[in-house]
């Protein structure tokens, strides 16, 4: 009985070529782009879940509540991950973590900017990291160990033996010389975790201890918080228990008591689509959850389209078909009989469908998710979880067009289609109308929604920022080691230099220039009428001359270069939210956190427009430099005045540490998410016509 019922509906479809090729054309399209779209969701959830134990992973993270502003940071002190386990048995493992990108050499072989890792070695008890080359055990009995990926191997020693060689890591300015004790298999795309070197955690105290060379108790400091610390829970009940007793745990190890903090727990399998308000994570990758959640309604919806012409069309044909039916009825074909026919006319659209939506998937793959701004792996779509999304979404609008059709066309009595008084017109124009309407209504929707984006990107553009973003270029060191540097002590000649070259018209520096996405960097500041009200301000280091280069309006006082030398020393600038929050009514009278006040600039917009202006004090001090600022006279000519840069740079600080990056590229990747869901809109609107 199937065969017949098979054979039947290839004769349908093939009699009538043309409504078959539209609605296998249609269904193709939509079946392609909501697959495209579904993997990149699935893809997207997916993070941080290889995890053997991600039920029982969190992070330890500092929170903080002050005025008007509530954030987390998963940077804590070096002592809280020991102090954790010793006193809470809750707690089964802690791994203390601090990510770097280092220059790694094996003899003439050098590699920059690997990401390395300095961790306790119980990272492997808490992470899922499968060694696939050498001994763990081996690995930490040894006190100058490194275990590296597959792909780290490969490119620093091809096909050689690669456990038991001695590699040169830069560490925080420091060189080690550590011994290959295990590969591990390379850590999944998917993973907040990112590492191409895992080693020792003496390597991080080495560095903080250099740093704070006076305090013989650096590591038993409460303060600052300087690392990522795991935790691993003895059940996925724990976490309840834990964050009860924390709050105990803060009080005691609480360093500052004017104002609320302490210690939290965040589940890794929630870092990856984390909030804005847990800051500093770095080089932890992340989401947007509500991009997936709309991408997939929008996929869903052109799916829906698709069906829903498929139903126009059928319904359309159902007059030409009521004989049929009605000739089936009489030798004694029942309703189910007419349904299983009509139902498996629409699996075979379907299944005819499938393969030349797998195509367009294939073809399109690459370039749609590059404009998702997730490039996925072809042996991810591939895959046989993947194949298993296709076969369920293709049955699913396979079922979802057959069924109305199906049971419309079982319907129809066989005498009064046999006697030609059969009428169901008026059923079929209502049902068009209705499904015009709500193909129109999902059409309308995404073209306004298109225009709204498309203000705002604009908007992006066009707002005046507080400085002038014209013809700049900002170079910014690659290295995150200490910013005192030779370069930062040499830059009055750099600058003079700089200056000296035809298309420059000034040059500025700083710990950061405006123009980044949101990290707070900065400090607790109190109101001075009202102690009480705690808040938090951006610090900033800059040259003499940066509020000139950066055309900032001053609204009171003057900047670093118009006052003179004795002036300038031990004072400050700051912008007028900073004002406002410290409660100033007399700068020129009034001191902030112990400095003089030397002028107030004009509120800008120093991070994306989608955040508040911070307030932000200014100290003078090249020495901190992270990136410099260099105005052009036109753009005309650029790449030859950044090559003539990057040479004085590189005569001063010895190699090319430094990239650049034109201001109106950096603007564009503040906005890149944006930029990207507009695309997609755009994208998803024509398909919906």
């Amino acid at each position: 009985m199937l065969k017949n019922y098979i054979k039947t509906a290839f004769r349908n479809l093939w009699r009538e070529k043309t409504y078959s090729l539209i609605n296998i054309v249609g269904l193709s399209v939509g079946l392609a782009s909501c697959f495209i779209i579904l993997l990149y969701s699935v893809h997207e959830l997916s993070y941080d879940r290889y995890n053997k134990n991600l039920n029982r992973i969190y992070l330890v993270t500092m929170d903080w509540l002050l005025k008007a502003q509530g954030w987390t940071q998963p940077l804590v002190p070096f002592p809280a991950g020991p102090a954790l386990k010793a006193e809470y048995p809750e707690v089964r493992e802690y791994s203390r973590c601090s990510s770097r990108t280092c220059q790694v050499k094996y003899g003439a072989r050098t590699l920059g900017a690997i990401h390395c890792v300095s961790a306790d070695s119980t990272i492997f008890k808490i992470l899922t990291l499968p060694i696939v080359e050498g001994n763990l055990k081996e690995a930490f009995d040894q006190h100058n160990y490194a275990v590296i990926t597959r792909s780290l191997a490969r490119r620093l020693f091809g096909n050689d033996e690669a456990i038991g060689q001695v590699i040169d890591v830069n560490w925080s300015g420091q060189d080690y010389y550590l011994t290959v004790s295990a590969i591990m298999r390379d850590i999944p795309s998917t993973s907040t975790f990112q590492a191409d070197c895992i080693l020792p955690i003496f390597m991080e105290e080495n560095s903080i201890v250099k740093q704070n060379p006076t305090l013989s108790d650096v590591l038993q400091r409460w303060w600052p918080p300087e690392l990522n610390t795991y935790l691993l829970l003895s059940s996925s009940n724990s976490a309840v228990q834990l964050r009860k007793k924390l709050v105990q745990f803060s009080d005691e190890h609480a360093v500052f008591r004017t104002f609320p903090h302490g210690y939290h727990l965040v589940a890794l399998k929630d870092m990856y689509f984390r909030p804005a308000t847990i800051i500093n994570t770095f080089f932890m990758p992340k989401g947007n959850l509500s991009d997936v959640e709309i991408y997939s309604a929008i996929a869903l919806l052109i799916l829906l389209i698709a069906c829903i012409n498929f139903v126009m069309l059928s319904t359309a044909r159902a007059t030409a078909r009521t004989k049929e039916v009605g000739v089936r009825k009489v030798i004694g074909a029942t309703r189910l009989d007419v349904v299983k026919q009509t139902m498996i006319e629409s699996l075979m659209v379907a299944v005819i469908s499938l393969p030349i939506a797998l195509l367009l998937v294939e073809l399109f793959m690459p370039s749609l998710t590059t404009l998702l701004g997730k490039e996925l792996p072809a042996d991810y779509y591939r895959s046989a979880e993947s194949l298993a999304i296709y076969i369920v979404v293709t049955l699913g609008a396979a079922i979802l067009s057959g069924a109305y059709v199906s049971f419309y066309l079982s319907g129809f009595r066989p005498a009064e289609i046999l006697r030609n008084k059969f009428n169901r017109g008026h059923e079929r124009v209502t049902l068009r109308r209705v499904l015009l309407g709500f193909q129109m209504v999902i059409f309308v929707g995404l073209i306004l929604s298109s225009i709204t984006i498309y203000r705002q990107m604009r908007y992006f553009h066009t707002k005046n920022m507080g400085f002038n973003d014209k013809n700049l270029v900002v170079f910014s060191r690659l290295s995150n080691d200490d910013a005192d540097t030779i370069l930062g002590a040499r830059y009055q000649i750099l600058a003079s230099k700089v200056e000296m070259l035809p298309n420059v018209s000034s040059v500025a520096c700083g710990d950061r220039v405006p123009g980044t996405e949101y990290t707070h960097e900065g400090a607790q500041g109190t109101n001075l009428s009202h102690p009480q009200e705690i808040f938090m301000y951006d610090i900033y280091w800059v040259s003499r001359d940066f509020f000139e280069a950066m055309g900032m309006k001053m609204v009171y006082g003057k900047t670093f270069a118009q006052a003179s030398p004795e002036e300038s020393k031990d004072a400050v600038i700051l912008n007028q939210e900073a004002v406002k929050d410290f409660g100033i009514t007399n700068p020129s009278e009034q001191l902030v956190e112990g400095h003089r006040i030397l002028g107030v600039v004009k509120d800008f917009n120093a991070h994306s427009l989608r955040t508040k202006i911070l307030p932000a004090m200014f100290y003078e001090g090249s020495k901190h430099m992270q990136e410099i600022a260099v105005r052009l006279n036109h753009m005309h000519g650029a790449q030859g005045t950044i090559a003539s840069i990057e040479k004085e740079i590189e005569k001063l600080d010895g190699d090319k540490r430094f990239r650049y990056q034109f201001f109106s590229d950096r603007l564009s990747a503040m906005y890149k998410s944006d930029y990207k869901f507009a695309d997609m809109i755009g994208y998803f609107t024509g398909l919906a016509r």
